[in-house]
Protein backbone atom coordinates (compact mmCIF):
# COMPACT_ATOMS: atom_id res chain seq x y z
CA UNK A 1 0.00 0.00 0.00
CA UNK A 2 2.76 2.44 0.94
CA UNK A 3 4.57 1.84 -2.35
CA UNK A 4 1.61 3.26 -4.28
CA UNK A 5 1.14 6.21 -1.96
CA UNK A 6 3.45 8.70 -3.74
CA UNK A 7 1.26 8.38 -6.83
CA UNK A 8 -1.92 8.86 -4.80
CA UNK A 9 -0.51 12.00 -3.18
CA UNK A 10 -0.72 13.81 -6.51
CA UNK A 11 -4.50 13.99 -6.17
CA UNK A 12 -4.43 15.67 -2.75
CA UNK A 13 -4.14 19.35 -1.99
CA UNK A 14 -0.90 20.71 -0.54
CA UNK A 15 -2.67 21.57 2.70
CA UNK A 16 -4.00 18.03 3.18
CA UNK A 17 -0.59 16.52 2.43
CA UNK A 18 1.18 18.88 4.81
CA UNK A 19 -1.30 18.91 7.71
CA UNK A 20 -2.78 15.43 7.62
CA UNK A 21 -0.74 12.95 5.61
CA UNK A 22 2.81 14.00 6.56
CA UNK A 23 2.21 13.92 10.34
CA UNK A 24 0.65 10.46 10.03
CA UNK A 25 3.56 9.16 7.95
CA UNK A 26 6.08 10.58 10.41
CA UNK A 27 4.18 8.94 13.27
CA UNK A 28 3.98 5.61 11.43
CA UNK A 29 7.72 5.79 10.82
CA UNK A 30 8.37 5.57 14.57
CA UNK A 31 6.61 2.24 15.10
CA UNK A 32 8.54 -1.00 14.76
CA UNK A 33 7.53 -3.10 11.81
CA UNK A 34 6.88 -0.15 9.52
CA UNK A 35 9.12 -0.38 6.54
CA UNK A 36 11.02 2.88 6.38
CA UNK A 37 11.99 2.22 2.78
CA UNK A 38 8.32 2.16 1.79
CA UNK A 39 7.31 5.25 3.78
CA UNK A 40 10.32 7.35 2.81
CA UNK A 41 9.34 8.22 -0.79
CA UNK A 42 6.00 9.64 0.36
CA UNK A 43 7.60 11.56 3.22
CA UNK A 44 10.21 13.06 0.90
CA UNK A 45 7.67 13.84 -1.81
CA UNK A 46 5.68 15.92 0.67
CA UNK A 47 8.80 17.18 2.44
CA UNK A 48 10.32 18.86 -0.60
CA UNK A 49 7.17 20.94 -1.01
CA UNK A 50 7.55 22.39 2.49
CA UNK A 51 9.27 25.63 3.34
CA UNK A 52 12.92 25.17 4.22
CA UNK A 53 12.41 25.74 7.96
CA UNK A 54 9.47 23.30 8.03
CA UNK A 55 11.55 20.64 6.28
CA UNK A 56 14.37 21.12 8.78
CA UNK A 57 11.96 20.84 11.68
CA UNK A 58 9.82 17.92 10.52
CA UNK A 59 11.71 15.85 7.95
CA UNK A 60 15.44 16.52 8.41
CA UNK A 61 15.68 14.78 11.83
CA UNK A 62 14.21 11.66 10.25
CA UNK A 63 16.65 11.86 7.34
CA UNK A 64 19.59 12.09 9.77
CA UNK A 65 18.26 9.14 11.77
CA UNK A 66 17.68 7.01 8.68
CA UNK A 67 21.15 7.66 7.24
CA UNK A 68 22.46 5.88 10.35
CA UNK A 69 20.18 2.92 9.69
CA UNK A 70 21.77 -0.41 8.72
CA UNK A 71 18.81 -1.09 6.40
CA UNK A 72 20.22 -1.08 2.87
CA UNK A 73 16.88 -0.34 1.23
CA UNK A 74 16.51 2.79 3.34
CA UNK A 75 20.06 3.95 2.69
CA UNK A 76 19.65 3.33 -1.05
CA UNK A 77 16.45 5.40 -1.18
CA UNK A 78 18.10 8.20 0.78
CA UNK A 79 21.15 8.23 -1.46
CA UNK A 80 19.09 8.27 -4.64
CA UNK A 81 16.80 11.00 -3.26
CA UNK A 82 19.59 13.22 -2.02
CA UNK A 83 19.45 15.52 -5.05
CA UNK A 84 15.84 16.41 -4.28
CA UNK A 85 16.38 17.25 -0.64
CA UNK A 86 19.96 18.51 -0.37
CA UNK A 87 18.92 22.16 -0.60
CA UNK A 88 16.79 21.73 2.53
CA UNK A 89 19.62 20.32 4.66
CA UNK A 90 21.98 22.75 6.34
CA UNK A 91 25.74 22.49 5.94
CA UNK A 92 26.40 21.62 9.58
CA UNK A 93 23.96 18.71 9.41
CA UNK A 94 25.53 17.47 6.18
CA UNK A 95 29.11 17.75 7.46
CA UNK A 96 28.59 16.45 10.98
CA UNK A 97 25.75 13.94 10.81
CA UNK A 98 24.85 12.79 7.31
CA UNK A 99 28.18 12.60 5.49
CA UNK A 100 29.92 10.50 8.19
CA UNK A 101 27.14 7.91 7.86
CA UNK A 102 27.06 8.14 4.08
CA UNK A 103 30.73 7.22 3.64
CA UNK A 104 30.01 3.76 5.02
CA UNK A 105 28.47 3.07 1.62
CA UNK A 106 31.90 3.11 -0.02
CA UNK A 107 32.81 -0.14 1.74
CA UNK A 108 29.38 -1.77 1.60
CA UNK A 109 29.33 -5.28 0.15
CA UNK A 110 26.25 -4.38 -1.92
CA UNK A 111 27.24 -2.94 -5.32
CA UNK A 112 24.14 -0.72 -5.81
CA UNK A 113 24.82 0.94 -2.43
CA UNK A 114 28.45 1.60 -3.41
CA UNK A 115 27.33 3.03 -6.76
CA UNK A 116 24.65 5.24 -5.18
CA UNK A 117 27.19 6.45 -2.62
CA UNK A 118 29.63 7.50 -5.35
CA UNK A 119 26.85 9.24 -7.28
CA UNK A 120 25.69 11.07 -4.15
CA UNK A 121 29.09 12.73 -3.82
CA UNK A 122 28.04 15.08 -6.63
CA UNK A 123 25.59 16.67 -4.22
CA UNK A 124 27.80 16.53 -1.15
CA UNK A 125 31.07 17.98 -2.44
CA UNK A 126 29.90 21.57 -2.92
CA UNK A 127 28.45 21.65 0.61
CA UNK A 128 31.22 19.92 2.54
CA UNK A 129 34.06 21.68 4.31
CA UNK A 130 37.21 21.80 2.13
CA UNK A 131 39.12 19.87 4.78
CA UNK A 132 36.64 16.97 4.51
CA UNK A 133 36.73 17.01 0.71
CA UNK A 134 40.52 16.91 0.60
CA UNK A 135 40.97 14.56 3.53
CA UNK A 136 38.21 12.01 3.08
CA UNK A 137 36.30 12.31 -0.18
CA UNK A 138 39.30 12.27 -2.49
CA UNK A 139 40.82 9.30 -0.65
CA UNK A 140 37.56 7.38 -0.81
CA UNK A 141 37.07 8.09 -4.52
CA UNK A 142 40.60 6.96 -5.34
CA UNK A 143 39.91 3.53 -3.82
Amino acid sequence: WFEGLPHLLEGLSAVVKKRQVLPELLTAQRFPGQEAAHLLPSILKIGVTLKEEEFREKVAPLVVKLFASPDRAVRFRLLTSLGDMIEFLDDAMLNDKIFPECVNGFTDSNAPIREATVKSMIFFVSRLKPKIVEGRVLKLLIK
